[in-house]
């Protein structure tokens, strides 16, 4: 994992990145492509036997590799047995799976769970990432004991691979790596926690999301995660969003506080613009100048007045930094 810092300025707003928020959006992107060819309806059968020969040829490398690509793009559910023999092949493994990614039939699922039972390595991760981009459901118990054992050498994996699926028994299973697990895989339960945690929020989950971001934050987990923990917390949060957002800003741990920071300029509401104006008054200069930097953002003609105000106060800091919030 890792994360980014760029100090808060004067200007310049400072944002972080996380591993698997990039995760996250590559699997929703994966999500959107499957749902999009399922919706027209997709899928050439003719075109998918030719493929398959192809598959099953002498071919060149690069000839069976470019008909895995296109059988993710127009294959059948006939295409599946030919793919999923490749699985354990070293050379054309990946391209088999991106194949029975694209592929919306449940049998495709189902040659990934088979094949955890006969490849290893790196060959057995790549077979848990792709069961965790289709969020196949039905791979949980397989991929439990992978995922609460580190000597499985595909504990990350699985794990994250929970994580993108979010629903049924994974998520006891991250809560429980995350809570009691191994040291050495606490950290990519939390990141787990974080995708399931999104993928709660994104399907109405809200409840659900804040938990997890909860138990994230208060886990003794490095701090990337419960910065990316601290902000999915406030936005999933709904009734009481602007005060727990407040409690962040008071907290001594600084990282935390940029967090919520940051998180401002996502969650611009006038109760929230209204609480800033009143906690301004009451903050120490750092928390001040970091204040009148995301109080813009907030669109507040109240914010306005207070930043004009400290326009033509007596800090010369405080003065540029009013001036030029954003």
């Amino acid at each position: 994992m890792e994360l980014l810092y760029l100090t808060v300025g004067m200007k310049s707003p400072w944002i972080f990145r996380t591993t698997a928020w990039r995760l996250a959006l590559a699997a929703m992107l994966a999500g959107c492509v499957l749902s999009a060819r399922a919706a027209d309806g997709g899928g050439n059968p003719e075109r998918t036997k030719e493929l398959a020969a192809v598959l099953r040829s002498q071919a060149p490398l690069f000839e069976k590799a470019r008909a895995c690509q296109q059988l993710g793009e127009i294959g059948t559910k006939e295409a599946v047995p030919a793919l999923a023999e490749l699985l354990s092949d070293e050379h054309l493994s990946a391209y088999a799976r991106s194949g029975l990614e694209g592929i919306p039939d449940p049998s495709a699922a189902l040659a990934l769970r088979t094949a955890l039972g006969t490849v290893k390595g790196s060959l057995l991760a790549g077979v848990i990432n792709s069961l965790g981009v289709l969020r196949d459901s039905q791979a949980v118990a397989a991929l439990r004991p992978l995922a609460e054992n580190p000597a499985s050498g595909v504990a990350k994996e699985a794990l994250l691979a929970l994580g993108r699926i979010a629903a049924g028994d994974s998520i006891p299973i991250l809560r429980q790596v995350l809570a009691a697990g191994p040291e050495a895989i606490r950290a990519d339960a939390a990141a787990a926690c974080l995708l399931a945690a999104e993928k709660q929020l994104a399907d109405g989950h809200a409840e659900m999301a804040v938990m997890l971001d909860d138990e994230v934050r208060t886990a003794s987990v490095p701090a990337v995660y419960r910065v990316a923990a601290t902000r999915g917390a406030i936005l999933a949060r709904q009734s009481d969003r602007v005060a727990f957002l407040m409690e962040q800003l008071r907290v001594e741990d600084p990282i935390i506080r940029k967090a919520a920071l940051l998180t401002i300029r996502e969650t611009p509401e006038p109760a929230l613009a209204g609480a800033l104006n009143a906690e301004l008054d009451k903050a120490g200069p750092e928390l001040e100048l970091q204040l009148l930097s995301a109080l813009a953002d907030c669109h507040n003609a109240q914010s306005f007045q207070l930043l004009e105000a400290k326009a033509i106060g007596e800090d010369p800091e405080i003065q540029r930094t009013a001036l030029s919030p954003t």
